[in-house]
């Protein structure tokens, strides 16, 4: 047997071994001219059914959502320098009518006497499995903002109510009996708890959540009253001063991940008050450069920076060790404030306060 006999054979072979289908497509004759043995396995196809459907390769095995995707992606191999791959992503049809996702990596195999393309080599690679596990991540993804959406919405709202309601009875704690206070005191701190976990979800949920919704104009003013409204009883029991001054009214953003963002930081602001003074808090907004800005000033226990900066920010790392929290807050927002273009920072130093800013990107900036 000649050296080139033996060379074409063990080609053959080795083209019969790869797992993926390697193919040569004729791009005058829109047909293929050739696949390997892998294609049986695949598709259900012998290679020679492939070559026999000439043109009509196209519209009999492509899946119709991608066969002008697939058309456009081949024309474009004629741009295509020689050496240089290409890589696409489609469906077909095998004959019992399953579908394969394939995955193509492609480049020029023969050129006619003008230069354009006339034949280009490919490997086509099953990545079904790949595809199907995509959807199932989508699925679960999308159960986790309906999850988010229930915990944001339809949790919060009534353990804010019953929140309120044991607030309200403590009022007249004097006119009750001992054991009914201590009832109530347990029920608060129980409703507390509840909020700090739906809180903690929330944040977790939102930092890992998937494509957003459009954004519109936010009014700060309604969003801050709503905000101001689920944190009464904290709020009430700090005896809180909150100020707000809106330079900018409005913000492109979402109300719902804003009021969330905004709760948790005058929360934090509440939580950390210094025992020697009244708590003060300023929300406030204005426009600096191609940017709005919103910030939450305190004159809380402070922060000591730079040391603590790392803290902050960080999953269920907190800079304070007393009280206590989930510590996936500020995380979550500075994951959300970089989905958008934007940042979230801190100012601060021990005993004297401290102040989170926002800064969103401006629409057309």
């Amino acid at each position: 047997m000649s050296i080139d006999a033996e060379s074409s054979d063990f080609l053959r072979r080795m083209a019969g071994l790869v797992p993926g289908v390697i193919y040569i497509f004729n791009h005058k004759t829109k047909s293929n001219e050739y696949s390997n043995r892998s294609i049986g396995t695949l598709l259900g196809y012998t290679p020679q059914e492939l070559i026999d459907l000439g043109d009509a390769l196209f519209g009999t095995i492509v899946h119709e959502d991608d066969l002008e995707g697939l058309a456009a992606y081949f024309d474009s191999l004629g741009e295509l320098a020689d050496g240089v791959s290409a890589t696409h992503e489609y469906r077909d049809y095998a004959r019992d009518g399953s579908i394969v996702w394939l995955r193509s990596i492609d480049k020029v195999y023969e050129r006619d006497t003008d230069g354009s393309v006339l034949r280009h080599i490919g490997i086509a690679i099953d990545i079904t499995a790949q595809k199907q596990t995509e959807e199932r991540l989508r699925a679960t993804r999308r159960e986790l903002e309906q999850l988010t959406y229930i915990a944001s919405h339809d949790l919060k709202v009534p353990v804010s109510n019953m929140s309120t309601l044991t607030h309200m009875l403590s009022e007249a704690g004097e006119l009750l009996p001992p054991e009914h206070s201590e009832t109530l005191g347990w029920m608060r701190d129980v409703c507390n708890q509840a909020q700090e976990k739906l809180d903690a979800l929330v944040c977790v949920a939102q930092a890992n959540a998937g494509e957003m919704a459009p954004f519109e104009p936010v009014n700060l003013a309604a969003v801050t009253e709503n905000v101001l409204v689920s944190l009464h009883c904290q709020t009430t029991d700090a005896r809180a001063v909150i100020r707000t001054d809106f330079k900018v009214p409005e913000v492109t953003f979402l109300a719902r991940e804003l009021e969330n963002m905004l709760q948790a930081m005058i929360a934090n602001a509440i939580r950390y008050r210094s025992p020697d003074r009244r708590v003060r808090i300023e929300v406030t907004s204005r426009s600096v450069e191609n940017m709005t800005e919103i910030s939450v000033a305190d004159n809380g226990t402070g922060l000591d920076l730079p040391r603590d900066e790392g803290k902050v920010f960080d999953l269920f790392r907190r800079a304070h060790a007393v009280p206590g929290g989930a510590g996936v807050a500020l995380y979550t927002i500075r994951c959300l404030m970089h989905r958008i273009g934007g940042t979230i920072r801190v100012e601060g130093s021990p005993g004297e306060g401290a102040a989170f800013t926002l800064s969103f990107p401006q629409p057309g900036a």
